[in-house]
């Protein structure tokens, strides 16, 4: 008797096919990259040379028609500051971004005189997000002159009017969207706030600091360094920050990558050690799976500074002692995160999955609560909101759905039930917020009401979209070489994934630790062998006994074992042959 097939996991949706304008726009090149190209929004022969040769930066952020807003301004406090051997501190975030922001101007800063520069980022669980009036006091106390905020600062109105009750002087350099008014600081850097003629809008925090260093060096060029020294972190800040992988932020990380496997910093290296990557191999997923997720960690489990001093790091037993240090906080990260998706999931009533997951713990930690979130979205396909049970307060993290937005949710539930939230914010796929005790048993019923109408009749399966079907005779090495034209990759620019048909499964081995993934050598046309990994689908292997035709949804990568490189395939999901 045939076995039943495990579940497809995804809803398979092609990208839309190339019309006659762009195939002739793009004809120079072969035509997979012509419709990879396409896919990606690229439909001229202009943007194509762009896409496909630019690296570096692309703007002037001092040029007069479309330079930065304010940055003439900010550039010349910060060498004014310089001359006059002020004190500067430079305000950051506690997340990859404001890290590496953070780097980047204090390095700089060093480095052209201002010996005295300080780092000061906030405590995530006794300070929160953002610019705050304590820590702007603290730094008064200690003789700070100037703050230069990076990766935060926009929306802090009050906060700048009480620098400036403290005679602070303020840089504020941002990259998230403006409130209703922009903050009286003595500068405001951001390509979001209004009539700022900026050309990329889309800047990490990371990158507008890059555009400030590059700024100050333009206004006095130094000898023995450039900004382009510091492309390297801007990639690691902007690719953790999940911007658009577009324009100058993907030209910019085109070039950081370059300086990654070329020129690793101690801190990159002894990161590399601990991760067990090569340095020479880095890209994007090796920023996102194995740099980001360490220097996160510290700031969600305690505070942010370790990550900061391995960045900064000047010698490389420094770096290991400091990267050993960040490797243990995530683990201990990785076990937290684990802990929460286990115990959220079990208090998931089996005989019906809730529109809107929602659980709070007192054991739950308020750094880890949106990674919690995330999984139990991934895993269950619907919006997830994860909260620390604290004495009066539960603060909790959303995650949700193509098909949900969350910030709508709670929009609708802060007009109708304004007691509810004490206070809210974020965007349609994640968000953050506040709800006293005794006010949680109610919002939990409230967004269920809402999720439940807006859902209602939706299917609920996750969707990945392929760049185009291919036969076997295409899966080969060349193809892979053809496809490394388009990294970086990231947001806006996906990951090239293809659709291959009725495979014949010539051999399949169940394989890891726990045994949970699977290995696969399947036969394409004319008898072609080709090796595939599906991690953790090892439940197909019982299928395959019975079933030995199957359509393929992969991403395609090189594989090399024992000195030899084959072309290997990625499951992501696997159905019977059609």
């Amino acid at each position: 008797m045939a076995k039943t097939a495990p579940v497809s996991q995804y809803r398979w949706i092609p990208y839309s096919e190339m019309n006659a304008e762009d195939l002739s726009e793009l004809s120079a090149y072969p035509r997979i990259l012509q419709k990879l190209l396409h896919v990606r929004g690229i439909t001229t022969r202009r943007e194509a040379e762009v896409f496909l040769t630019q690296s570096g930066s692309l703007y002037d952020p001092l040029d007069k028609e479309r330079g930065l807003k304010n940055m003439p301004r900010a550039v010349k406090m910060i060498w004014d500051a310089v001359d006059r051997h002020e004190k500067i501190a430079v305000y950051g975030d506690y997340d990859v971004d404001g890290i590496t922001a953070s780097t980047i101007l204090v390095q700089l800063l060093r480095k052209i005189g201002a010996a005295d520069t300080i780092s000061y980022i906030p405590d995530r669980f006794e300070e929160g997000y953002g610019l705050n009036k304590e820590a702007l006091k603290t730094l008064s106390e200690r003789g700070i002159d100037l703050v230069i905020t990076v990766d935060c600062g926009i929306r802090s109105d009050a906060e700048a009017l009480y620098a400036k009750e403290l005679g602070l002087k303020l840089i504020i350099s941002d990259h998230h969207e403006p409130g209703e008014t922009i903050p009286e600081a003595d500068a405001v850097v951001c390509a979001k706030q209004p009539g700022d003629p900026y050309p990329e809008k889309n800047l990490a925090g990371v990158g507008v600091a890059y555009k400030i260093a590059e700024a100050v060096l333009e206004a006095r060029p130094q000898t023995g360094f450039e900004a382009r020294d510091w492309t390297d972190i801007a990639a690691i800040g902007t690719v953790a920050d999940i911007v658009p992988m577009t324009e100058e932020n993907r030209a910019l990380v085109k070039d950081g990558l370059r300086r990654l496997r070329n020129q690793p910093r101690y801190a990159i290296q002894a990161l590399a050690e601990a991760a067990d990557f090569r340095t020479s191999e880095i890209s994007t997923q090796t920023i996102g799976f194995g740099i980001a997720p360490r220097l996160n960690a510290p700031g969600r489990l305690d505070k942010a500074g370790l990550s900061f001093e391995l960045m900064m790091s000047d010698d490389l037993s420094t770096a290991r002692k400091l990267a050993a240090e960040v490797d243990q906080k995530n683990t201990e990260r990785k076990n937290l995160t684990a802990f929460i998706q286990t115990k959220a999931a079990d208090s998931i009533p089996k005989e019906h999955i809730p529109s809107v997951i929602c659980c709070r713990d007192k054991e739950f930690n308020m750094g880890i609560v949106g990674l919690g979130a995330a999984r139990l979205s991934d895993a269950y396909y619907r919006p997830a909101i994860i909260g620390a049970y604290g004495e009066t307060e539960t603060r909790a993290s959303c995650r949700s759905i193509e098909e949900f937005s969350m910030i709508e949710a709670l929009d609708e539930i802060n007009e109708k039930w304004p007691h509810l939230l004490k206070k809210y914010g974020g965007h349609w796929k994640a968000a953050g917020l506040t709800v006293e005790n005794e006010n949680w048993d109610e919002f939990v019923q409230r967004i269920n009401e809402i999720a439940d109408r807006k859902l209602a009749g939706v299917r609920l399966t996750p969707t990945r979209h392929y760049d185009m079907e291919l036969t076997s005779a295409y899966a080969d090495l060349d193809l892979v070489a053809l496809l490394s034209r388009l990294e970086p990759l990231g947001e806006g620019n996906p990951e090239p994934l293809f659709v291959f048909r009725n495979l014949k499964v010539q051999w399949s081995k169940r394989i890891g630790k726990d045994m949970s993934h699977l290995k696969v050598i399947f036969a394409g046309d004319g008898g072609r062998l080709i090796d595939a990994i599906a991690y953790g689908q090892a439940d197909w292997y019982d299928w395959f006994k019975d079933h030995d035709r199957v359509d393929v949804l992969c991403r395609l990568e090189k594989n090399t074992y024992r000195d030899e490189t084959k072309l290997q395939m990625q499951i992501i999901d696997l159905r019977e042959a059609h």
